[in-house]
């Protein structure tokens, strides 16, 4: 299939596939006007869409999302204010397997996610990095980070896809959940750098890990559904700081603020200077895998039906 053919099966796939509909559609009533809570705009329908089951994330800026879909795993961007999705990647013709999963967002409008080569000796897995405004591939991704199995835990020719992945704004440190989490570092020297990985005893009962955008802290949920967070450079003597119970924690750009989903469906963003936790009213959004953007006053997060998934965003209201 040629590029040029590729281009257009993207792009006539966009809408049927991604089942677009306006910002704040909806059938929620809504919370009390006066309390703060969580305003939704639904951008993907889940009715109509074939998103996949993973965080989406937000540019440096807040303008633009990024998110897993169809077809072959790629990675699409779309306005957060609305609009018609892209294409970033093109899995439909390259040598690269596996598809193009779990996107991040780095500093100056770059994009990263894993992926593995098919083709080869090469039986490492990658970070790959792209442009924000690349199409269907084009100006074509480029291998930011390269690691084997031996540094997550698997065997050296042993490939796995993680099960969540985050990044810092230049990707020099990441957090994975595998079978156990890691946090990974590397230097300066891109994909051939050796990388610096281990798995904390703190985190070894971790279900979400998320490293801040300034690499310095991670936050995470333990086996007991506490949220909590420490320093990335954190020893296994350190204590760990609690905030709170729930689910799916994510920073702001500046790392002093953590939201989080709590038991009862709400959103919670906790300050970590002041200790104070705002919770925002959402438990009729049913909020799915809600990320904090960089400003930290909204939110993007997936919506379901009918075990399909779609795609939306959240003011925070206060």
């Amino acid at each position: 299939m040629t590029h040029r053919r590729l281009r257009t099966l993207l792009s006539s796939l966009a809408l049927p596939l991604l089942g677009i509909v306006g910002c704040g559609d909806g059938e929620d009533s809504g919370p009390v006007p006066d309390q703060a809570h969580v305003a939704a705009a639904v951008l993907v329908d889940p009715a109509a869409a074939r998103l996949h089951d993973a965080f989406p994330d937000w540019t440096q800026d807040d303008r633009l999302l990024v998110f897993n879909g169809p077809p072959g795993g790629n990675v699409w961007r779309m306005e957060a204010a609305g609009g018609t999705p892209v294409a970033l990647t093109d899995t439909l013709n390259t040598s690269w397997t596996a598809g193009a999963y779990k996107p991040g967002c780095l500093a100056e409008g770059r994009v990263a996610f894993y992926q593995v080569r098919g083709t080869g000796d090469d039986r490492a897995m990658h970070i790959m990095t792209v442009d924000t405004a690349a199409v269907s591939g084009v100006p074509a991704p480029t291998s930011l980070r390269r690691f084997t199995g031996t540094a997550v835990g698997l065997s050296g020719n042993q490939t796995s896809e993680p099960q969540t992945l985050s990044f810092s704004r230049y990707a020099r440190r990441l957090a994975g959940l595998w079978r156990t989490p890691w946090l990974m570092e590397w230097g300066y020297e891109g994909d051939t750098e050796p990388v610096v990985s281990r798995s904390p005893v703190f985190l070894r009962e971790a279900t979400d890990v998320r490293i801040s955008r300034d690499g310095l802290r991670v936050a995470f949920v333990d086996a007991e559904k506490k949220v909590s967070w420490m320093e990335y450079e954190s020893d296994d003597h350190a204590e760990v700081m609690v905030i709170g119970e729930g689910v799916s924690p994510s920073w702001s750009g500046d790392g002093a603020v953590i939201g989080y989903l709590d038991d009862d469906g709400d959103y919670v963003v906790f300050a970590l200077e002041t200790a104070v936790a705002t919770v925002y009213e959402a438990t009729a959004l049913r909020l799915s895998r809600p990320v904090l953007s960089w400003a930290g006053d909204r939110i993007a997060y997936l919506v379901r039906s009918d075990e399909k998934v779609g795609l939306a965003v959240g003011t925070l209201v206060p």
